[in-house]
């Protein structure tokens, strides 16, 4: 019986040939997008899972609300926030550590100097994640501030073939040399995680000491909760930790504001960081958003394949009638030909799926190029195979359930009686509201790919407030003395393609900058302390990024005293005054929110602050006001303006930025041979700004990519179902035809006809797709801060709408096109 049902399934394949090179491709791409999308997805949802104890892991996210509602958002907390959670919380917290990150840290070696990050640890770190180790003692190296450890890749570039354990290299740390010695090596986890670590070694107590205060954001705290704590009864009791943890006295005024009115913290579990990284601020994640979404184009597209076997099945079942109903005649029942086509549907999937592995094969270079990822169907785990097995029979199920069950329905009598078959109301029903459902997802896809893309030009097109071309940043400056810097810089400067050079805290897209609290005086009575992000720079700033001057004037380097900050373990008694007077320039917003109503009252006023937000007096800095700067945006487009205070603070600043003009690689081999001659053997961090600021959008721009390319497989299938449709509605009526040619039809009129039978479903699609693709992307634009207007979304619904029109009329108009030329007593012998 069942080879009598295969020779049969085979048989029918073979007859109609259009009919299964439709639904073998059709369904072969559905599939193949839908592994592809499947091994995005799992690659994306597997961040930091393998971590013993993941689940009870947790990243500290710290949220500070700064005067008028401004928000600090961010991974990084205070040094002192871990000792204190660890105390506060000695039930509840079962391991706790810290990371302190540096990049472009310098090693030296004899006399090889290496750039590599670096990230300081408690001697607990292991704990939570107990690195492989290659070779050495790995917690004795955490334990000792004298060892370091380095990863097998780090350790093979800095020492070859060579057993380093033992060995010495200079590392240069908050501007002081010191020697580590090798203790251990380990190995990096092959699996995806957040954790960057080419080399760790404890955290030192001079570290502790110069970065010890609140205010200062600048480690990552992570928390393993014991396994019988509740994460939601936890998560209600940091309030309280920070009210009697945290001091604010001086930053708010008013005993009546609570630490925790101003700061919240947040914990966050170490496999949701990768794909919700709205606290992360130093390193790119992912998207949940975009995850789910790709999954759901995934099932749609996969659902796509195999509407298209159920419309071609309904449509073909008017020349299977009477095979059917023979079939019944000699005594076949309906749950037999249940299974036959219940079987033939499984053949054809199974012909699909061994095409769409092949296709996944081939196409899984490119697929991995444009996501950046490293992806492949691991063959060798009896897991592939079930997933695989499991979706053959769901999507042989779901093609073949309507068609099996409507074909066997077929009663004899009637079918035999009229010698034709006819084609039911229900079954035409079915057609159109599948064709709806397909084009509905294509035009909604149309429509989401249109707005990404112009979303991603109109970001990189605004202007962020200074001159972003011409730029070149460089990083990897803190392990650089004072006269090293200002030897880099002018010998840059001397450079014929150099035309400005500038030292600042931070370069744009890096995000750091320092909160200091500052209060308007000359107002009469006390006013409250205003927190401001504050930005370290040098005299040649403003004219380096050619930021706008609002009023006043820039900094001058011989008319306006530099700031040098004291570090913690020093009081204000070591100034050699009780008041330090410099000039400030500050942004617009910063102006405004200190109540001055134009840049140019501004001019002349004069600011107090402190050295440090928590210094141990009251204001020790008298800062007067001489410009106004027009608002930046250096940290992207992706969030607005902030207010900032521009400092005169070169003894602060890491970054360099140079401004140029000519050929972009002669410049690079230039800076490199400065920078060697001037720092010594290593590679010169290099970065060009409009380049920098071009990647905060690179997530969107693979997902618009993928987008795009899913959008095209979702309207080719659906063209395919539509080519397949109209093949065989053709067909059937290819005597109506001849009949219509001999009472004098014309041939575009017999193509009007069809065309316009074919639009209804694509015009209904279009009243589906647009409120939901509209709604859909309203709430994606929400996500930045500068939108396209959302009146722009009805022109692109009115062109996917066109689009997807056009494709059918072209689809039909050919087939429809290839019969009605045709002689029309060739038409009439039809059937």
């Amino acid at each position: 019986m069942f080879k009598n049902y295969f020779v049969t399934a085979i048989n029918n394949l073979v007859k109609n040939k259009l009919y299964s090179a439709i639904n073998i491709c059709g369904l072969a791409i559905g599939l193949a997008s839908c592994i592809l999308i499947v091994l995005y997805v799992q690659d994306e949802t597997s961040y930091d899972k393998h971590w013993q104890n993941a689940e009870r892991i947790y990243r500290v996210n710290k949220t500070i609300e700064f005067t008028a509602g401004t928000l600090d958002r961010g991974s990084f907390t205070s040094i002192l926030a871990q000792p204190a959670l660890s105390q506060y919380f000695a039930e509840e917290i079962s391991n706790s550590i810290q990371i302190f990150q540096f990049s472009g840290v310098v090693f030296q070696r004899d006399t090889q100097t290496f750039a590599e990050n670096h990230a300081f640890v408690d001697g607990q770190f292991l704990n939570i994640f107990p690195l492989e180790v290659v070779d050495g003692d790995l917690e004795a190296a955490l334990q000792d501030p004298s060892s370091i450890a380095l990863s097998q890749e780090s350790a093979s570039k800095m020492f070859g073939s060579e057993n380093p354990i033992g060995e010495v290299l200079a590392v240069d740390v908050f501007g002081r040399a010191i020697e580590l010695r090798v203790a251990a090596i380990y190995r990096q986890p092959v699996e995806n995680s957040i954790l960057d670590l080419p080399s760790i070694s404890k955290i030192r107590e001079t570290t502790r000491g110069v970065l010890g205060a609140w205010q200062s954001q600048s480690v990552k705290t992570y928390i393993q909760l014991g396994p019988e704590v509740d994460f939601e009864q936890f998560s209600a009791l940091l309030p309280d930790f920070i009210d009697q943890n945290i001091d604010i006295s001086a930053m708010m005024a008013g005993s009546e504001v609570k630490p925790s009115d101003r700061i919240s913290y947040d914990l966050q579990n170490i496999s949701d960081i990768h794909l919700n990284s709205a606290f992360d601020d130093s390193r790119a994640g992912g998207s949940s958003t975009a995850v789910l979404t790709f999954a759901a184009i995934a099932v749609l597209v996969l659902l796509i394949g195999s509407i298209n076997f159920t419309i071609l099945t309904t449509v073909k079942a008017t020349q299977r009638a009477r095979e059917v109903a023979m079939r019944k005649v000699v005594g076949a029942r309906r749950r037999q030909l249940i299974v036959q086509f219940l079987g033939e549907s499984f053949i054809i999937v199974l012909l699909s799926m061994l095409l769409a592995l092949v296709a996944v094969e081939l196409v899984l270079p490119v697929f991995e190029s444009f996501v950046n990822k490293s992806l492949d169907v691991s063959y060798s785990n009896p897991e592939t195979y079930l997933s695989l097995l499991l979706l053959l029979l769901i999507v042989s199920f779901i093609g073949g359930l309507y068609p099996a069950f409507v074909l066997s329905r077929f009663r004899p009598a009637s079918t035999l009686k009229a010698n034709r078959s006819t084609d039911t109301k229900g079954a035409m029903v079915l057609r159109n509201a599948l064709v709806i459902f397909q084009f509905t997802v294509s035009i909604a896809l149309i429509i989401a790919t249109s707005v990404v893309y112009i979303q991603i030009n109109y970001s990189n097109s605004r202007d962020p407030g200074f001159n972003k071309e011409g730029l070149i940043g460089l990083s990897s400056m803190f392990s650089l003395d004072a006269g090293q810097k200002s030897a880099l810089k002018q010998e840059l400067l001397a450079l014929p393609a150099v035309s400005q050079a500038s030292f600042s805290v931070f370069g744009p897209m890096q995000g750091g900058y320092n909160i200091i609290a500052y209060t308007r005086k000359g107002l009469g009575a006390e006013p409250s302390p205003i927190m401001l992000p504050t930005f370290h720079i040098d005299s040649d700033f403003f004219d380096t990024y050619e930021i706008p001057l609002l009023a006043g004037r820039y900094y001058e380097q011989e008319r306006d005293q530099s700031l040098t900050y004291i570090q913690q373990q020093q009081t204000v008694d070591t100034y050699d005054q009780d008041i330090i007077d410099v000039n400030t320039v500050l942004n617009s917003s910063a102006a405004r929110l200190l109540g001055f109503n134009s840049a140019q009252e501004a001019i002349g006023k004069d600011l107090g602050s402190s050295v440090e937000v928590n210094s141990p007096r009251g204001d020790v800095v008298n800062l007067t006001i001489v410009g106004v700067v027009a608002d930046v945006q250096f940290s992207g487009l992706r969030t607005l303006p902030r207010p900032e205070i521009y400092t005169l603070s070169p003894s602060q600043t890491n970054y360099l930025t140079l401004r140029f003009q000519g050929n972009r690689q002669t410049l690079l081999a230039q800076i490199q041979s400065v920078w060697e001659n001037v720092v010594g053997d290593t590679t010169a961090d290099t970065v060009f700004i409009n380049q920098a600021m071009q990647q905060q959008f690179s997530q969107e721009r693979t997902e618009a990519l993928i987008l795009v390319n899913f959008s095209l497989l979702a309207i080719s299938i659906a063209c395919l179902g539509l080519f397949g449709s109209a093949s065989f509605t053709v067909e059937r009526r290819t005597k109506e035809i001849g009949l219509r040619k001999v009472m004098g039809a014309k041939v575009k009129d017999i193509v009007r006809l069809h065309v316009w039978q074919f639009s209804k479903p694509i015009l209904m699609a279009n009243l589906f797709a647009w409120p939901i693709a509209v709604w859909a992307m309203l709430n994606w634009l929400q996500q930045f801060p500068y939108q396209i207007d959302s009146w722009l979304l009805g022109p692109l619904c009115i062109a996917a709408g066109f689009i997807a029109l056009a494709i059918s009329w072209l689809t039909v108009a050919i087939n429809t096109t290839r019969v009605a030329r045709g002689s029309p007593i060739q038409a009439l012998r039809y059937e």
